[in-house]
């Protein structure tokens, strides 16, 4: 609960619910897949360093905020 409310403050809760988008092949298509890429980086961070020491594992095992 506490995790969610710390995504959600920060903005990059969209990184757990939506999947990601195909990356376009003009250059906005790259900024938003760019874009889309830090929020999960974020989204990842924040989620491994609010889970107790026991799932640590579990949430470093995989490369998206969704996953974890």
């Amino acid at each position: 609960m506490h995790c969610r409310a710390q995504l959600i403050k920060e903005k990059i809760w969209s990184a757990v619910v939506t999947d990601r988008p195909a990356s376009g092949s003009d250059s906005k298509g790259n900024l938003v897949a760019d874009a889309l890429i830090i929020v999960n980086e974020w989204a990842l961070a924040t989620i491994q360093m609010s889970v107790k020491p026991v799932y640590l594992h579990s949430v470093t095992a995989v490369s998206t905020a969704k996953d974890a």
